[in-house]
Formats: C-alpha cells, sequence, structure tokens
C-alpha cells in the first residue's frame, strides 16, 4: 500500500478499498466486535497516517516540478536576451563561466547610427517607427553575414558590430567599410 508514493488519489483509494477489504474479511471470519474494532480503528489510523504521507510527498513533487518548469522558461528567456546581446560564441563562454578578455591585434569596431532618428520618429507614429528599426536592424543583422563582422549590439537606433575579433575577415578595414557602403 506505500509503494504508490505521489499518486494521491490512487493511494487514498488503494487505503480505502483495503479497509474495506480487511473490515468484510474480519466480519466473514465471524470475529468478536472488539477485535473487529480494534483491527479496523488500527488499520485506519495508520492508513490516514499514510495517506497524509503520501499527500505531503504528492504535494512537494508538484511543487518540484511546478519549480522546474518555471526555471526552464526563465533559463530560455535569459538564454535568448545573452544571444540577442552578445555574439554567440561569446555568450557560450560567458555560459561555460569562462573569463571573457581576449586581446586582438587587427579589429574594426563599426558604430552605425541612423541621421535625424529624432525628427523622423516625431513625424512618423510609433507603428511605422518599429517597422522602420527592423527592417534596419535586419538588413544590418544581413551585412554583417555577407561580410564576415559579428554584431555587438543594438543601441536604440544605433547598430555596433566589429571585424576581426570572433570572426576573422582578410582584411577586417576594408570589411567594415564595404559593411557601411552596404548598408547605406
Amino acid at each position: 500500500c506505500v509503494v504508490i508514493v505521489a499518486a494521491f488519489k490512487a493511494f487514498l483509494a488503494l487505503a480505502l478499498a483495503m479497509v474495506a477489504w480487511l473490515f468484510a474479511v474480519l466480519v466473514w471470519r465471524d470475529y468478536e466486535a472488539s477485535v473487529i474494532a480494534f483491527t479496523v480503528t488500527s488499520y485506519v489510523a495508520f492508513a490516514g497516517l499514510m495517506i497524509f504521507v503520501n499527500w505531503v510527498i504528492d504535494f512537494k513533487a508538484r511543487s518540484v516540478f511546478a519549480a522546474r518548469v518555471s526555471l526552464d522558461a526563465e533559463k530560455q528567456k535569459s538564454e535568448a536576451l545573452l544571444a540577442n546581446m552578445l555574439p554567440s560564441p561569446v555568450a557560450e563562454r560567458l555560459k561555460l563561466h569562462e573569463a571573457i578578455a581576449d586581446g586582438f591585434d587587427d579589429i574594426v569596431v563599426i558604430f552605425v547610427d541612423l541621421v535625424a532618428f529624432t525628427t523622423l520618429s516625431q513625424r512618423l507614429g510609433p507603428k511605422r517607427i518599429v517597422e522602420l528599426l527592423n527592417a534596419f536592424f535586419e538588413r544590418a543583422d544581413q551585412g554583417t553575414d555577407l561580410f564576415g563582422l559579428e554584431k555587438v549590439k543594438t543601441i536604440g537606433h544605433a547598430y555596433m558590430a566589429v571585424a576581426g575579433a570572433i570572426t576573422k575577415p582578410p582584411r577586417p578595414a576594408k570589411a567594415a567599410v564595404d559593411f557601411a557602403v552596404w548598408l547605406r
């Protein structure tokens, strides 16, 4: 009867069935009423304790499961945010708890800003501004793939990329200039 752990309803049904079975056997065997009462009372007390223990185990198991589901969801959000903010090789190194302190000989950082964005955002509605920014960032992401640059981050209406750090085009300065001309 104790074998069914963390299945409270099944355990409860089994315990009640066993009490009924025990009572039926004792009555069928023609025991005295005091023996039947003592035996059934003892068994019901023990079964009640086991039902409570099983309920606690079931409750804790459900709580742990819910916590794991919530933790997994938060971990996925955290990883998505990390992947959005940092280049994937750097994000992977951070997940492995590596120190990120690399030196580079030939590196170019490019910062692209949308000119007159403030006045443009005043003229266009929020939906149109978001569409414009999405299109700009999509094109910039395509350009980084095309020219071998690595996206570092987006900052408001600006885009930062690097050439020669993680991905190493043959000529980082030329790749950065080609990217800027292509993005224009």
